[in-house]
């Protein structure tokens, strides 16, 4: 009897049970942050110097990055989102992990123009990383949306954070991007690989990002 491969799609599928396995890989936590924290970083990044320049740390291309001091009100704005994480994964992963402490080791603000990129990379030296982007220019959503509407091009759209991991193959997903968003948080394990694709139209894309590490 000759097996028919062809594929119906109007067979009626109704009566199979799918469920779905998600959980796989590093967990992103995404989150919209307080506006008052988000306020007080973007106030206080628009103050910073020269003096403080954070470029030549990172991989990225932008030419204005500037660190903050590690100051308790950042840290203690950042906690609540960090002990998200934690039952976040706990859930993702069904495994028990309750660091007794964490600390922030660097924080910095991007103000990202046009055509300046920041490549794939990881964060050494920490356990998780995060970004929290506080003025997003609405060209960007609106570039994102077409890109993601047209499909035209491959590659991730202007102005978007990729995350990639695992293996590169067909009928597997190995990376995602997102939109930045204004007030949202993203924090994700520091050995994900990660970048921002460059944007052409005029404006600052400008966010805050740093590491964080257990302390057991």
């Amino acid at each position: 009897m000759q097996q028919n491969n062809n594929i119906n799609p109007t067979l009626d599928n109704s009566s199979i049970q799918i469920t779905s396995m998600n959980y796989w890989g590093p967990y992103i936590l995404s989150s919209k942050i307080n506006e008052g924290f988000a306020k007080k970083l973007l106030d206080a990044g628009k103050e910073l110097t020269i003096t403080s320049d954070n470029k030549k740390r990172l991989a990225s291309r932008i030419d204005k990055v500037r660190s903050y001091k590690n100051e308790l009100w950042i840290s203690n704005g950042l906690l609540p989102y960090v002990n998200a994480w934690i039952e976040g994964w706990k859930k993702f992963s069904s495994q028990d992990f309750s660091p007794k402490n964490a600390q922030l080791t660097a924080i910095w603000i991007n103000f990202q123009e046009a055509g300046e990129p920041n490549p794939e990379h990881i964060h050494g030296d920490s356990d998780l990383s995060f970004v929290i982007y506080l003025e997003i220019p609405s060209e960007i959503i609106l570039e994102y949306e077409r890109f993601i509407y047209d499909r035209k091009h491959r590659g991730c759209p202007p102005g978007s954070i990729f995350f990639n991991y695992g293996e590169y193959n067909r009928l597997a997903v190995g990376g995602r991007n997102i939109c930045p968003r204004e007030n949202l948080l993203l924090m994700w394990p520091s050995y994900l690989r990660h970048g921002v694709s460059p944007f052409e139209f005029n404006g600052t894309r400008i966010s805050v990002a740093g590491n964080i590490v257990f302390l057991d």
